[in-house]
C-alpha cells in the first residue's frame, strides 16, 4: 500500500502496490486510476492520474493544508456542509481561492469523481 495522500500512486501501481491510502474527499479518483491500471489500460491511468497531481500536491503542502482541502473537496461535492475544522489549525486564508482556482483551471466539477466519471 501507497499513501502520502496518494501523491505517489501511479509510480506505486508500477511498482506493484496494490492500493494507496489517499484523502477521503478524491476517494473514487483512485479507485478509477487504480481499475484503469489493472485493466491493462496503463495510458488512460497515467493521464488520469497526472491530470490530478496539480491538486494533490497542493493537498500535499502540510497536514493543516491537506485537511483544508478535504473538508473544502467534501463540502464542493455536497458530502459535507461546512468547510470548518476544529481548532488548533493553521489554514491559509487563500487556500480556498487557490482551491477553486485550480479546479476551474482542471475543469474538475462536483461530479468528476463519482463512479463512471472517469
Amino acid at each position: 500500500m501507497g499513501g502520502a495522500g496518494g501523491i505517489d500512486f501511479w509510480h506505486e501501481l508500477q511498482r506493484g502496490a496494490d492500493g494507496t491510502v489517499p484523502g477521503v474527499s478524491m476517494a473514487e479518483l483512485f479507485l478509477a486510476v487504480q481499475a484503469l491500471h489493472d485493466a491493462g489500460e496503463r495510458d488512460a491511468a497515467r493521464h488520469l492520474f497526472n491530470r490530478h497531481v496539480p491538486l494533490i500536491a497542493l493537498a500535499s503542502r502540510d497536514m493543516d493544508t491537506f485537511f483544508a482541502v478535504q473538508h473544502q473537496l467534501l463540502s464542493i461535492r455536497g458530502i459535507t456542509t461546512t468547510t470548518r475544522q476544529r481548532t488548533p489549525s493553521a489554514t491559509d486564508p487563500g487556500l480556498a481561492a487557490e482551491v477553486e482556482t485550480l479546479l476551474a483551471d482542471l475543469a474538475i466539477g462536483p461530479g468528476a469523481w463519482e463512479p463512471g466519471a472517469a
